[in-house]
C-alpha cells in the first residue's frame, strides 16, 4: 500500500484561519480530549459515541465556516453501524464497518449531533471507518470496507476512510489507481480528523452529477444516468474491483421520467432496453471500446457484435495517480504515474450467459458464430484479445438500429439451411431474425453476441508494437491462449494425432450436406483446397521433425532459435480461437443432462480438469497445457451421457498442439492468419452434421455438474450467504411494509413473477439430499483460496443469532494491492456445496426497527432483527416469453447464478 507524502492532498479548503477557529471551539476541544485519552479499560463499543460526537462536530463547523448553502449543499453526517449489516448490498456483501458517513442535509447533521443517526444503504455512504481497541495494526478490514464503498459509489472516483487502533488513527483513500494511507497519527490531534472531514466533503462535492442514486425506488437498486440525449433509469448487477477499471455494469430500464411503479413493472416483467457501463480506463490506452465499435460498425452493423448508442470519455477527469509510491523522484519519473479516466458507454445489445444454452448443439452453434464474428472483426483489422466465457453471450437482442442495415455473414443458421438441416424444436428459434427491416435483409442472424472490447486492438497497431519490442498481453486466466500466458510453455510442444486430424478436417467434405455447408460457410474458397494443402505440408513437416529417442541416448533438444521471443510475442487471431476452445471445453465439461446426478468422485478426471482450469494463473501453464495433448483429454472429463462427443476436442486439441509459430512463413498462413478459425469451423460443422443424439439432450441450466474443485480453489467462509435479489434501498423492508401507502405500492413487486417451465422440463420433487444441499447453499459462502486469516476482514452482523457460525469477519477475498490492472471479475460469494441446489436469491436484511437510532452511553446495542421479505428464484430458463427471459430482474439473476455455480464466485 502506498503512503501519503503528506496530508496536504486531504486539506481541502482548510485555510489557517479556519483551522484556528475550529481549534478554539469548546466542543471540539472536549471531544479531542476524550478520544485522545481513552483508558485501556474502556471497551471498543464505548469509544464509538465520543468519536462520532467529534466527527459530527467537526463536520458542522466545517459546513458553517466554509459558508455552504444550507438549501443545496450536502452535509457529511457520521454514524456508527458496528451492530448491523449495511443495506443495499446487491453485490452480496455481508459487511458492517464500525463507522459510516453519508451525505445528508444540514438538518440531518444537526439531528445526528443530538444523537439521531439513520441507517443508510451503501449507495448513500461516502466514508467508512474501523475501530480497534489497540494492538492491532492490520488494515485488512478497512481495505475491504473501502473496496465495497468504491464499488457501490460509482459516482465518486476516490473514497476515504479511517482506522482507529488504541490512541492512534490512520486515514486511507482508494480509487482505480491504488490505495494510500496516511502516517500514523494521534487520536488527540485535530489535523488528522479535520483532514478526514475535509476529504469527504471534497469527494462529495466532486462526484459525477450525471449518475444519481434513487433511494425512493424500493423494489430494486436504481441509478439514473444523465449521459446522452435523455436520462434513463438503470439497475446495476456488477461492479469491478479497485484498484483497476472498477467497471460498473447495469441494465437499462427506460426513461428516468417514468414513474416508480412503471419502472418496477419493467424491471420484473418487461424487456431490458440496453446495457450501460462506466469504467476507469488507462489514459494512455491506445484504443477505446467506443472507437473500435465505431470503426467496426462504420458502414453497417457487424453481425454478432455488441452495438453502441452513446459513448463519452472524460479525459480531464483523472483518478489519483501513484502519489508517493516511489522512494525518490527519479524512480517516479522513470515509471511515470498511472492515470485513469472515466469512460462511459451505452450499449444497445442484450444477451444471456452461455450457461443458459438449452443443449450442447446450442453451444456449438453459438461457438461457430463466435468464430465467424471474430474472423469478421479480423477482416476489419480488429482483434478482440479477451474471448472468454463472460464476453460471449447467447440469445442476442439488439435495441439500436438507426439508419444502418445489418451486414450479412454466413452464420450457422444460414449454413445449416443451405445444407438442408433443420434444428430440433427446442432450439429452432435461435439464429432466426425476429423482424426483417428491409425485404432483402438476411433471414438469419448469429445466435451469439461478442461483447466487451476493453482489451481489443487494431492488428496493425499490435504489429508495430511487436516490431518495437513491446509486449502487450491480455486475457482471462481460465481462457487465455497458452502461448500468451507463458511463452516458454511451447518450448517443448509436440504435435499429436495429425494423421487422424487430417481425416477429421476432411470429414465435412464426404457428404452432400457437408459440401453444401462448406460452400455456404466459405463461399468461393472451400473448393480451392489451399487450406488442406497447407495442413498436409505442416503435418508432413511435423512428422519429419519429430526426434527419435533411443534408450540410453541423450534426448534431442529443440533449437533455441525456433522459440518465439517472449518479449515480442504478439496476440494473433489463432490465440483468440484457442480461447474459444477452452470456453467450449468448459461448457461441455460442466454440462449436465436434466434430471441426472450433479456430483461424482473427488478424484475424477472431471474434478482434476476443473481444478486445473479454476486455479490457472497467467504465467503458469504446467497443468493446463497438457490438455492440448489428446491423450490427456480423457472422455471421463465429460458427463457419461456426453463422452462420445470428446472426439471433437481431440481434433481441436491436435490442431492446437502444432507449434504454429514455426510455420509463420508458410504462404497460406501468411495470407490467412485465421487458419485456426477455419479448422475449428470445419470440425464443428462436421459435428453438427453428424449423427450425434447426445447434442440434443436437454441441459439443466439451473445446476451444472458440481465440482469438488471448488473446495480446493475457494476457501469456505463462515459468513451467512447473502443473496441479492432484495437490495434494501429503504431503511428496512419492514418499515416500508409498515407504511400502508408505501406497502400498497410495493407489495406487488416484492415477489418475482411466477414462471412455470413446460411440463416436459419440470424436475421431480427434490429429495431429502436436495433439500439439505439447498439449505447448506443458502447459509455458506466461499472466497478464493490463498486468502490468509488476516484477510478475514468483513464483520458479520453481531445482531444475527447463528450458533453454527464461527466469528469470522471476512465476507470478501483480499486481492493484490500492487497490481493497478487488477480488474473486476471480483469474487462474489457462491454456495460452497452447490450440488443439487437451485440457486435462490434471498436477501438477509439487517436493520433497525426504527429509523431513529441513538447510541446509549455504555455503547451497548440490542440485537437487530433480520428480515427476509424478498426471495427470488432464477428458474426461468425454459420460458419462451422473451420479456420474462430478458427482463432486468431475470438477466441479473442469470448472471449471478452463472458466476456462482460455474465459477465458484460472483460478478
Amino acid at each position: 500500500m502506498k503512503k501519503y507524502k503528506s496530508l496536504e492532498p486531504s486539506k481541502h479548503n482548510l485555510s489557517p484561519p479556519l483551522r484556528d477557529q475550529i481549534r478554539k471551539d469548546k466542543g471540539v476541544r472536549e471531544a479531542l480530549t476524550t478520544v485522545g485519552q481513552f483508558a485501556r479499560s474502556v471497551s471498543e463499543k464505548a469509544r464509538y459515541k465520543p468519536t462520532i460526537v467529534l466527527l459530527n462536530r467537526l463536520s458542522l463547523l466545517y459546513y458553517e465556516l466554509t459558508q455552504r448553502n444550507k438549501d443545496a449543499s450536502p452535509a457529511i453526517v457520521f454514524s456508527f453501524c458496528y451492530n448491523r449489516v449495511v443495506t443495499g448490498s446487491y453485490l452480496g456483501d455481508q459487511c458492517q464497518p464500525d463507522y459510516s458517513a453519508f451525505a445528508g442535509t444540514y438538518e440531518d447533521l444537526l439531528a445526528a449531533i443530538s444523537g439521531v443517526a439513520p441507517n443508510k444503504p451503501w449507495s448513500v455512504l461516502v466514508g467508512v471507518g474501523e475501530h480497534k481497541k489497540g494492538g492491532e495494526r492490520t488494515m485488512a478490514q478497512l481495505k475491504s470496507y473501502l473496496r465495497s464503498l468504491r464499488q457501490y459509489r460509482v459516482d465518486i472516483p476516490t473514497v476515504h476512510g479511517f482506522q482507529v487502533s488504541g490512541l492512534q488513527v490512520e486515514l486511507a483513500s482508494l480509487n482505480g489507481c491504488g490505495m494510500w494511507k496516511s502516517p500514523i497519527l494521534s487520536t488527540g490531534w485535530l489535523r488528522s480528523w479535520l483532514a478526514l472531514v475535509a476529504s469527504l466533503y471534497h469527494s462529495t462535492d466532486n462526484r459525477d452529477a450525471k449518475l444519481n442514486y434513487s433511494a425512493s425506488q424500493t423494489q430494486f437498486h436504481r441509478w439514473d444516468v444523465h449521459y446522452g440525449p435523455e436520462p434513463f433509469a438503470t439497475v446495476p448487477f456488477h461492479v469491478g474491483d479497485a484498484p483497476g477499471r472498477v467497471t460498473f455494469a447495469a441494465f437499462e430500464l427506460g426513461p428516468a421520467s417514468w414513474t416508480e411503479s412503471k419502472l418496477s413493472h419493467v424491471f420484473f416483467n418487461g424487456l431490458a432496453e440496453g446495457f450501460f457501463k462506466v469504467s476507469w480506463q488507462d489514459k494512455a490506452a491506445r484504443w477505446t471500446e467506443s472507437q473500435l465499435l465505431t470503426h467496426l460498425h462504420a458502414e453497417e452493423w457487424l453481425p454478432g457484435l455488441v452495438r453502441h448508442k452513446y459513448a463519452h470519455r472524460d479525459d480531464d477527469k483523472l483518478a489519483i495517480t501513484r502519489l508517493g509510491e516511489f522512494e525518490d523522484e527519479e524512480d517516479e519519473k522513470k515509471q511515470g504515474p498511472v492515470e485513469r479516466v472515466r469512460e462511459v458507454i451505452h450499449l444497445g445489445s442484450i444477451g444471456e450467459p452461455l450457461s443458459e444454452a438449452r443443449t450442447l448443439r446450442h453451444v456449438l452453434c453459438a461457438i461457430y458464430d463466435f468464430l465467424e464474428t471474430s474472423d469478421n472483426m479480423r477482416e476489419k483489422d480488429v482483434i478482440h484479445r479477451d474471448l472468454s466465457w463472460h464476453n460471449c453471450l447467447i440469445f442476442p437482442r439488439h435495441t439500436v438500429r438507426g439508419e444502418k442495415r445489418e451486414g450479412s455473414r454466413p452464420c450457422i443458421r444460414r449454413i445449416l439451411a443451405k445444407a438442408g438441416v433443420d434444428l430440433p424444436a427446442n432450439i429452432a428459434d435461435i439464429g432466426v431474425r425476429a423482424q426483417r427491416h428491409v425485404d432483402d435483409e438476411d433471414e438469419y442472424e448469429p445466435c451469439g453476441l461478442i461483447t466487451d472490447l476493453d482489451h481489443s486492438a487494431l492488428i496493425t497497431g499490435l504489429e508495430a508494437l511487436s516490431k518495437a519490442g513491446r509486449r502487450d498481453r491480455t486475457g482471462t486466466p481460465m481462457f487465455i491462449a497458452t502461448a500468451l500466458s507463458d511463452p516458454g510453455s511451447i518450448a517443448h510442444m509436440k504435435s499429436h494425432g495429425l494423421a487422424a486430424l487430417a481425416g477429421a478436417l476432411r470429414l465435412v467434405e464426404t457428404t452432400e450436406s457437408g459440401k453444401r455447408a462448406l460452400e455456404a460457410a466459405f463461399p468461393g474458397t472451400h473448393s480451392d483446397g489451399q487450406f488442406m494443402a497447407m495442413f498436409d505440408r505442416v503435418a508432413a513437416a511435423e512428422a519429419n521433425n519429430k526426434p527419435s529417442f533411443v534408450f540410453g541416448k541423450k534426448k534431442a533438444e529443440a533449437p533455441p532459435a525456433t522459440l518465439p521471443d517472449p518479449a515480442t510475442i504478439m496476440h494473433e487471431p489463432r490465440h483468440d480461437a484457442e480461447s474459444l476452445f477452452w470456453v467450449t471445453l468448459w461448457a461441455f465439461a460442466r454440462a449436465r443432462p436434466r434430471g441426472s446426478s450433479t456430483s461424482e468422485g473427488k478424484a475424477s478426471d472431471f474434478n482434476a480438469f476443473c481444478r486445473d482450469m479454476l486455479s490457472h494463473k497467467i504465467g503458469e501453464e504446467a497443468s493446463r497445457k497438457r490438455y492440448l495433448n489428446p491423450d490427456n483429454l480423457d472422455s471421463t472429463i465429460l458427463h457419461p451421457d456426453f463422452r462420445e462427443l470428446m472426439v471433437l476436442f481431440h481434433a481441436m486439441a491436435s490442431y492446437l498442439s502444432v507449434p504454429w509459430h514455426l510455420y509463420a512463413n508458410d504462404p497460406y498462413i501468411k495470407a490467412h492468419s485465421e487458419h485456426v478459425h477455419t479448422a475449428f469451423r470445419r470440425l464443428i460443422l462436421a459435428s453438427l452434421l453428424s449423427d450425434a443424439p447426445e447434442l440434443d439432450i436437454e441441459l439443466d441450466t439451473e445446476q451444472p455438474r458440481f465440482t469438488n474443485a471448488f473446495e480446493d480453489v475457494v476457501r469456505v467462509s463462515s459468513v451467512p450467504s447473502t443473496d441479492r435479489a432484495a437490495t434494501g434501498n429503504m431503511e428496512s423492508i419492514s418499515q416500508v411494509l409498515a407504511d400502508p401507502q408505501r406497502a400498497s405500492q410495493s407489495q406487488s413487486a416484492l415477489a418475482a413473477p411466477s414462471m412455470q417451465a413446460p411440463a416436459s422440463s419440470v424436475d421431480p420433487q427434490p429429495s431429502a439430499r436436495d433439500l439439505r444441499a439447498q439449505n447448506r447453499a443458502s447459509h455458506r459462502e466461499v472466497a478464493p483460496a490463498g486468502s490468509s486469516g488476516s484477510r478475514s476482514s468483513k464483520k458479520r452482523s453481531r445482531g444475527v443469532d447463528n450458533r453454527k457460525q464461527a466469528p469470522s469477519k471476512k465476507a470478501r477475498p483480499e486481492q493484490s494491492w500492487s497490481d493497478s490492472e487488477a480488474e473486476d471479475d471480483l469474487e462474489i460469494k457462491a454456495p460452497s456445496e452447490a450440488d443439487d441446489a437451485t440457486l435462490v436469491d434471498e436477501q438477509h436484511q439487517a436493520s433497525t426497527n426504527s429509523p431513529k437510532e441513538v447510541l446509549p452511553d455504555d455503547g451497548e446495542i440490542a440485537k437487530q432483527p433480520v428480515s427476509t421479505e424478498q426471495k427470488y428464484s432464477a428458474v426461468d430458463h425454459a420460458s419462451t416469453t422473451t420479456a420474462l427471459r430478458q427482463s432486468a430482474n431475470a438477466l441479473r439473476l442469470k448472471f449471478w447464478k452463472d458466476k456462482s455455480l460455474w465459477f465458484g464466485s460472483g460478478a
